[in-house]
């Protein structure tokens, strides 16, 4: 056992070391289908992203869950960064999971204390976080207008230039 844990720990460091980095390589960015992005916030309003792409704004997909002790920890910060660049980007909750998974008031509630005031989506059936590849929360991930990924982080990075 000690063998094998020997064997994979380089295994093991060299996939944590590619899984922080912040910089998205073209090659491996996924494109979404347009029709993925006409969206309906929680608050029931209609969420057309393909208008703000064709504005010229990004959008910054914050993905969490209501469980998640480092989303809500984070949560504050995402949404003094949404003020701060309203305007500029616009930034969409995302609380991927099915229904019986995610209670939505709790999600509300969390989303006004902590005043991510921007809007926020179910994704029931994963197709965001799939296209995105999210393999945890939180994640924040910025569409670039040109349809491109321009960061993909576990955080906010270091700057807000990075999200624009």
């Amino acid at each position: 056992m000690k063998r094998l844990a020997a064997a994979l720990l380089p295994l093991f460091l060299v996939a944590c070391a590619t899984t922080e980095s912040n910089q998205v390589e073209e090659a491996s960015v996924p494109r979404i289908a347009p029709a993925a992005l006409q969206l309906e916030a929680m608050d029931g309003a209609s969420l057309d992203l393909n208008e703000v792409l064709a504005s010229g704004k990004p959008v910054a997909f914050v993905f969490w869950q209501t469980w998640c002790a480092s989303c809500i920890s984070e949560a504050p910060h995402v949404g003094e960064a949404a003020r701060e660049l309203a305007g500029e980007v616009q930034f969409v909750g995302v609380i991927p999971g099915p229904s019986e998974s995610v209670d939505d008031d709790k999600a509300r509630t969390i989303a006004t204390e902590k005043r991510m005031e921007f809007p926020h989506v179910r994704d029931r059936a994963m197709v965001l976080s799939k296209a995105f590849e999210v393999r945890g929360t939180p994640t924040i991930v910025v569409l670039r207008p040109d349809g491109t990924v321009g960061y993909r982080g576990h955080g906010l990075p270091a700057t807000h230039a990075e999200l624009r």
